[in-house]
């Protein structure tokens, strides 16, 4: 084969990978936005439904804050030291990408609970 044609090979290649990677992540991007548009959602009912003094009781209040994904377990202020081990793997690659999110938006979104229910009590 001739080596003439071997730039216009690189280059397709390399524009079809680009745009596939723009496609995945348009994708998730997409997939994102919906779901934190539906945790949104729940958790704005909830709130009405508190402003305008509606009695909730704990499980149905419980059942919204599970079902918009926030923890109802207290989650710990501190990282300590009985913390699953860390394996090699995770050491030379790092975490997977659905890890970080979860780990990262399970305090975010309890923290945001809490701020929120610090709000309504203080309201009423």
């Amino acid at each position: 084969m001739s080596l003439r044609f071997m730039p216009h090979i690189v280059y397709s290649l390399a524009l079809t990978s680009f745009s596939m990677h723009l496609l995945y992540e348009r994708r998730a991007t997409e997939e994102d936005r919906a779901h934190y548009s539906g945790k949104i959602s729940i958790l704005e009912t909830l709130v009405q439904n508190l402003e305008h003094g509606r009695k909730m009781d704990s499980q149905e209040v419980e059942r919204l804050r599970k079902l918009a994904g926030i923890s109802t377990s207290p989650v710990p202020k501190e990282v300590g030291r009985n913390q699953s081990e860390i394996g090699w793997k995770e050491v030379l690659l790092g975490k997977s990408h659905s890890e970080q999110t979860l780990n990262g938006s399970a305090s975010r979104d309890q923290g945001d609970w809490d701020k929120l229910e610090a709000e309504v009590r203080s309201s009423n």
